[in-house]
Formats: C-alpha cells, sequence, structure tokens
C-alpha cells in the first residue's frame, strides 16, 4: 500500500485561528498554509470550511461541530477531538498522530491516504466511511463503531479493537494479526478473507457457528 502523505509548505504562517477562519468563511476561501499552535476551534462554526496545507498542533476541537467540511494536506499533531460532531467531512492527505478521538463522531466520512497513529479512538464512531488507503497504526478503540465502512486499501497495525462494533463491514484481506479482537462485535460474513491467527480464531469462531469443545478428547486421554 502506497500511502501519499500531506504536502506542507516549508515554512507556515503562525495565525489565531479564530481570526483566520472569520477571515476565510468572510472570503470564501480556504485557510491555507497556517500553523495553528494549542488553539481552540470555535463552536459556532458549522460548515463551509475548507482547510489546505495547515498544521494544528496541541488544539481543541472538543465538542465541536463541523458538517461537510474539508481536509486536504493536513495534520493534526497531539490535538483533541473529545465527543466533536464531524460527519460528512472529508480528510484527503491527512494525519492524525497521537489525538484523542474519545467519543467523535466521523459518520459517513470519506478517508483518501490518511494516516491515524498512537490515537485514542474510544467510543468513536465511523459508521458508512469510505476508505481510499488508510493507515491505523498502534490505535486504541475500544467500544468504536466502525460498521457499514467501505474501503479499498486499509492496513491496521497493532491496535485495540476491543468490544468494537464492525457490522457489514468487510474484513477481506485485512491482517488482523497485530490487533486485539476481544469481544469484537460483528454479525460474522465481514470475517471472510480476513488473516487472523490460530488464537484469534479461537476468539472469532463463535461468528462462524463452530462450537469448540474438548470434552471428547479429554475423555478419550483418560481411558
Amino acid at each position: 500500500m502506497r500511502l501519499l502523505k500531506p504536502l506542507l509548505a516549508a515554512e507556515l504562517r503562525i495565525l489565531p485561528l479564530t481570526e483566520a477562519l472569520t477571515t476565510a468563511c468572510l472570503d470564501e476561501e480556504a485557510l491555507t498554509d497556517a500553523l495553528f499552535i494549542q488553539e481552540v476551534w470555535p463552536k459556532n462554526l458549522f460548515h463551509n470550511v475548507n482547510v489546505l496545507g495547515c498544521h494544528f498542533k496541541k488544539c481543541n476541537f472538543a465538542a465541536t461541530s463541523l458538517w461537510k467540511a474539508s481536509f486536504l494536506n493536513t495534520v493534526f499533531e497531539n490535538c483533541d477531538f473529545s465527543n466533536a460532531r464531524w460527519p460528512e467531512c472529508r480528510f484527503e492527505r491527512v494525519e492524525f498522530r497521537s489525538c484523542k478521538l474519545l467519543g467523535t463522531d466521523f459518520t459517513a466520512g470519506l478517508w483518501r491516504h490518511v494516516l491515524l497513529e498512537e490515537v485514542n479512538g474510544e467510543y468513536a464512531n465511523f459508521t458508512d466511511g469510505g476508505i481510499q488507503t488508510m493507515l491505523i497504526n498502534r490505535c486504541e478503540f475500544p467500544n468504536a463503531s466502525i460498521s457499514d465502512c467501505s474501503w479499498k486499501s486499509l492496513k491496521l497495525q497493532h491496535c485495540n479493537f476491543t468490544t468494537c462494533e464492525m457490522l457489514h463491514t468487510s474484513l477481506k484481506g485485512i491482517d488482523l494479526r497485530t490487533c486485539q479482537l476481544s469481544g469484537i462485535k460483528l454479525a460474522g460474513p465481514e470475517l471472510q478473507g480476513a488473516i487472523v491467527t490460530s488464537l484469534q480464531a479461537v476468539e472469532l469462531a463463535r461468528f462462524l457457528g463452530i462450537v469448540i469443545d474438548d470434552t471428547f478428547s479429554d475423555q478419550k486421554e483418560n481411558l
């Protein structure tokens, strides 16, 4: 899988976020080529936001609402998105590094060439998402929802999907061997073609209608 990295200018302008957003929205232009450090995203901004070539560092997006926004060539580093509602947003050549996505709503999002690395996404909602090239590395997604998603290129490495819901999301061809899958919630057909370890297969056998019973073999050994 070839993951395209964000393209950022060699030098980014350090700007106050609210002022820069207000100007961009009034001029109906994208927010471009800027570095934002420890800024707070305004809670009264709901839609019509286009971000291009920006780096957000230690910024707070918690409890914000944003609809159908577009982010291209953007980096989020150590940012907090806890309980934010961002449905139907588009992310292309975007990186989320060491961010909090606790309870974040990303339903019906479009993800193209996106990296999620060391992200805490407990209770996050990615339902109905469209994934076109994504790497998820060392992330925590217990109790999250990744149901009804479609994907073309997806790689998972050392992720925790404990009690995560993946209903109607095909895992065919996905290598899950380094991931935690205890208590995962799905119907069964989603697992067809997934790559798992023998120990994981025992955990997932219940979804395939397989009953594992060692009683007979134990009795035979005692004879």
